[in-house]
């Protein structure tokens, strides 16, 4: 596949923290992450020949990023830079100015900025959501924009490094999958033997009833101790294959079903990742090539069965689990539904005069038996504390929210917002927008909720500047803004009354300003003002003089 096309968009070895389809919070990987060593300014290669045909900007998310188009009808992307080559960073830099935005998202003319392969094209950072100094690098389709699994273009890496198996799970479930048998889930312990995997236990797995498999499996890869995904996985039942699916690619809008490709209540609870060996009823991911019966298994007999389970790394370093399971003769009970019926096929509005959840056909990947309880507030919140269903039961798609306070002044209905606490008391904000009487918000996992106030601005923090301060030894001008509750929706500073360009590191809280000799006068007095807007429009605000 195009061997030879691509280069290493690195000169360092390759060493990776992340490989491709791993499984992300609500989303699978969609590259590779390349570590740097710990350090940015990396020297950032383009892998091909091609055009720049995206250039973005953004807080959060791959921070600052570059797109190259290629004539194979493959785009490559490489994310949380630290900056762009000096011409491509002039050139960002005066958009940047003309729109008054740090933030920044623009496709270039398609001879505008043609590149080589080998030619510098960016530096390595840590921008946006990243956890440490990396370079994140894709590999996807320009028609449809599916990313693709970049170890399959055969980059220069070393991996002699099979999978391991963890541990085995098992499910039972009904026939048609729509339900899980809540006392129907039991873990085994594994060890290798002569290169095989098998259970701890000598004796024949017990099956009760229709079940499904998970196992808890991660590859690795040679220099690094990280946990990355597979990229096959097959089961065979008596050597008749029963579920196989391999990580070739995906689409962004399928990504959000990783939920369903893994135990989420598992992930919720203990942070252990179990990927199951067969469908839920709404799963509709594409990396499925062969399921049969959803991957569910039923024994029709009293005799021993085999189980293999074989997976592999995109270089098809191999790790197979081996073992037996028996029919127990016992049919799992079905417990009495406790709550609400909630079909995942069908539109749901839950109403209790209090709180109202309006859960769209197909925001949930099985039936569940939706339970909700109701506290007093304690006089802490707005409204009562609704707790509704279970957050270790995955979402698919936003679900509408609303609920009504119990005490609320008319002139701070404008400020209340919908928040939910988790597991450790922990309190999110969700939005809010009041009307008839309930504050409205989209929400995206269940738990519980309540309405609360969001009436503090952020806070403005110098960090390296106070009143009429000689600046001319520095290179920039930095700011600790913290918003505790709704969050940081703009932040725009002047000098001189003139808009500047200031960048907002979200992970770290940092809103910094780099001098500007094209823009700033130099050996003179400024004035300086910043204004840091949170999502309820609360609005905090720094002046001061400098001198620079």
């Amino acid at each position: 596949m195009y061997k030879d096309y691509f280069r290493s968009p690195m000169e360092i070895e390759l060493l990776l923290s992340g490989n491709f389809a791993e499984i992300r919070s609500d989303h699978f990987h969609s590259g590779i992450d390349i570590k740097t060593r710990g350090v940015t300014g990396q020297k950032v290669f383009a892998t091909a020949d091609g055009y720049i045909s995206r250039i973005r900007i953004e807080a959060g998310g791959y921070g600052k990023s570059l797109y190259i188009a290629h004539p194979n009808g493959k785009t490559t992307v490489y994310g949380h830079l630290d900056r762009f080559r000096e011409d491509i960073n002039d050139f960002v830099r005066d958009q940047q100015y003309k729109r008054n935005s740090h933030s920044l998202n623009i496709y270039p003319e398609r001879n505008e900025w043609v590149v080589k392969k080998g030619d510098i094209i960016a530096y390595s950072g840590n921008s946006g959501s990243s956890a440490g100094p990396h370079l994140h690098y894709e590999i996807r389709n320009t028609g449809n924009q599916k990313p693709e699994n970049v170890l399959l273009y055969k980059l220069i890496l070393t991996d002699t490094v099979a999978p391991r198996f963890l541990s085995l799970w098992t499910y039972s479930v009904t026939q048609d999958g729509r339900f899980t048998i809540p006392e129907g889930t039991n873990s085994f312990d594994l060890i290798r033997i002569n290169g095989r995997y098998i259970l701890k236990q000598k004796d024949p797995v017990m099956l009760n009833g229709t079940t499904g498999f998970g196992i808890e499996a991660f590859d690795f890869l040679n220099g690094a101790n990280n946990k990355c995904g597979l990229y096959s996985i097959e089961m065979l039942l008596d050597d008749i294959r029963t579920f196989f699916m391999r990580m070739d690619d995906f689409s962004f809008n399928e990504s959000r079903y990783v939920n369903s490709f893994m135990d989420y209540g598992e992930k919720q609870a203990d942070n252990r990742i179990i990927q199951k060996l067969y469908l839920d009823p709404n799963n509709k991911l594409g990396m499925y090539k062969e399921v049969n019966g959803l991957g569910l298994v039923e024994l029709s007999d009293a005799d021993t069965h085999l189980v293999r389970i074989i997976i592999k790394d995109a270089l098809l370093n191999t790790s197979e689990l081996v073992f037996t399971v028996i029919d127990s003769g016992k049919q799992p009970v079905m417990p009495n539904l406790k709550g609400y019926l909630f079909r995942f096929d069908q539109d749901k509005m839950f109403d209790t005069g209090g709180v109202t959840l309006r859960i769209p056909a197909y925001s949930l990947y099985t039936d569940i038996d939706f339970l909700y309880t109701l506290e007093d507030d304690g006089e802490i919140y707005l409204s009562d504390i609704h707790h509704l269903h279970n957050p270790g039961v995955p979402l698919h798609s936003s679900c509408e929210l609303a609920i009504r306070p119990v005490k609320i002044d008319d002139n701070l209905k404008e400020k209340a917002t919908i928040l939910s606490i988790d597991y450790e008391g922990k309190i999110t904000f969700e939005g809010g927008e009041w009307k008839s009487g309930f504050v409205h918000a989209k929400v995206n996992h269940f738990g519980t909720f309540v309405v609360g106030l969001d009436t503090v601005p952020p806070a403005i923090t110098p960090l390296n500047i106070n009143e009429n301060k000689d600046l001319t030894s520095q290179s920039s001008l930095r700011f600790r803004v913290v918003d505790n509750q709704s969050g940081i929706r703009s932040y725009d500073g002047y000098i001189d009354n003139q808009w500047v360009l200031f960048e907002y590191d979200a992970k770290n809280d940092l809103v910094s300003y780099a001098f500007d000799k094209k823009r700033l006068k130099e050996k003179t007095m400024h004035e300086l003002e910043l204004y840091i807007v949170d999502n309820k429009d609360n609005i905090a605000y720094f002046v001061t003089e400098f001198y620079w």
